[in-house]
């Protein structure tokens, strides 16, 4: 790159003249610039053929050099920028001066401390710009240069990695918050479970002598369904020698109702003798009546007659008084025989009553029987239940005899896992700092990688 005025050649011919030099002095001369030209071709080809952008600035901030790096990532052509200052042609939004007029015009060389974004056509591009100063023998600032190595591919990588690099975080902080809230959760279901497993001990502990309890309450059972059995054995003998009382019962009262049912015929019979007897009494008051008024007429005749009739009138006085007592016994024979009949009335009301009480009482004797039979029969069903249960008690105070030890078995296993519960516990806490220590490494991981993408 050519960063000399294209007059200096004439004016070291015209510096030659004026100062006189001589042939050697001139060969050597000619050799330095020889060797110049030399390095700057060899600086030229350097800067054109450097695989990253490079641009040249003079001290006058205008741009020297467009290498054809910065031609195909810039995508602007070299033309435009030769002769332009650099600002004006990268238009550097809310500055001045691009990175290499700043160093043309403060002589002190810059690495870019962070990864910059320069718009093309072909879309964003991310560059780290290194610029050094270009000086003379004399330590003169004659322009600089700068080296934009692209770093696209770098910064999507970089974006790739800590995308990744947050989805990897994400992901396993959500597996550790998993399973953190899972060793949390066990942990606090292990302490639940250990007192469960206590309460349960004692729990079976108890049930233990419950069981105990009601296996001696279960063969009281056995004892006393055993005794019930009995007793209902002797309840259905009982209710069969009722039953068979009221059979005889029934028979005795049936009896009485024939005896009854004659003896109404025998006062029917006897009414109607009564009444024929009350005839004949009615017969004799009649005859007497008549008999009396015979007498009557006799006396009347007697007097009549005088003294040849007082024998007649004696006669007929014995006669009336015969008459007079026929009468009176006849009326003494009919009281007697209303008395009777009035006696036979009732006897016939109340053997009517008898009757009628004692069908009312065969009655209740048969629903007694009926009631007795059904007695028996469910005295004999109990008696048969009772005897089941008896059995059946006796295989369930064997049952619970076999469940007490099976119980106790149990409660020691229990004691067992309350045991293992806490060494699970244990564990739990293990993991759960495990856990810790997992996510305190991927922090120091995160930093990390954090600071080597940030040195990169």
């Amino acid at each position: 790159m050519e960063l000399d005025h294209p007059d200096h050649d004439a004016q070291r011919t015209y510096r030659r003249s004026v100062e006189g030099t001589t042939p050697d002095e001139e060969k050597d001369r000619e050799q330095l610039r020889r060797e110049r030209d030399e390095w700057r071709h060899l600086f030229d080809q350097l800067v054109e053929e450097f695989p990253e952008p490079i641009l040249a600035v003079d001290d006058e901030r205008v741009l020297r050099h467009f290498n054809a790096s910065a031609v195909a990532n810039y995508g602007r052509p070299e033309s435009e920028a030769i002769g332009t200052m650099g600002y004006e042609f990268f238009g550097t939004e809310g500055k001045s001066e691009i990175l290499a007029e700043t160093v043309a015009r403060t002589g002190d060389a810059v690495r870019e401390e962070e990864f910059r974004k320069v718009p093309t056509p072909d879309g964003d591009m991310w560059v780290r710009a290194i610029a050094v100063p270009m000086e003379t023998l004399d330590g003169e600032v004659i322009g600089s240069v700068e080296m934009t190595p692209v770093v696209t591919d770098l910064v999507r990588q970089r974006e790739r990695m800590a995308a990744a690099q947050r989805t990897v975080s994400e992901e396993i902080r959500a597996v550790l918050d998993r399973l953190r809230d899972s060793a949390e959760n066990v942990a606090d279901s292990s302490v639940r479970s250990a007192d469960i497993a206590a309460d349960q001990h004692e729990n079976l502990e108890a049930v233990v002598g419950d069981i105990a309890d009601l296996s001696a309450s279960v063969e009281e059972i056995a004892a006393t369904a055993g005794e019930v059995e009995t007793t209902s054995m002797r309840a259905e003998e009982v209710a069969r020698d009722g039953q068979s009382s009221a059979k005889e019962a029934i028979d005795a009262m049936e009896s009485v109702d024939a005896a009854a049912d004659e003896m109404a015929t025998d006062v029917t019979d006897l009414r109607e003798r009564i009444a024929e007897i009350d005839g004949i009494v009615e017969v004799i008051d009649g005859v007497a009546e008549q008999t009396n008024m015979l007498a009557l007429n006799a006396s009347i005749e007697a007097a009549r007659a005088g003294e040849a009739g007082e024998g007649f009138a004696v006669v007929a006085e014995e006669i009336k008084e015969l008459a007079n007592e026929s009468r009176q016994q006849a009326s003494e024979i009919e009281a007697t025989i209303e008395d009777v009949q009035e006696t036979t009335a009732r006897t016939v009301d109340g053997i009517r009553e008898t009757n009628e009480e004692l069908s009312d009482g065969i009655e209740q004797a048969e629903a007694v029987m009926a009631a007795l039979t059904d007695i028996v029969e469910a005295v004999s069903r109990t008696a048969e239940g009772i005897a089941d249960v008896a059995r059946v008690t006796d295989d369930q105070a064997a049952g619970t005899e076999q469940v007490a030890t099976t119980v106790e078995e149990v409660a020691e296993r229990a004691q067992e896992l309350a045991g293992e519960i806490e060494t699970i516990a244990d564990a739990n806490g293990d993991q759960t700092r495990l856990v810790k220590e997992i996510d305190e490494s991927i922090a120091e991981l995160e930093a990390e990688m954090s600071a080597i993408g940030a040195d990169r």
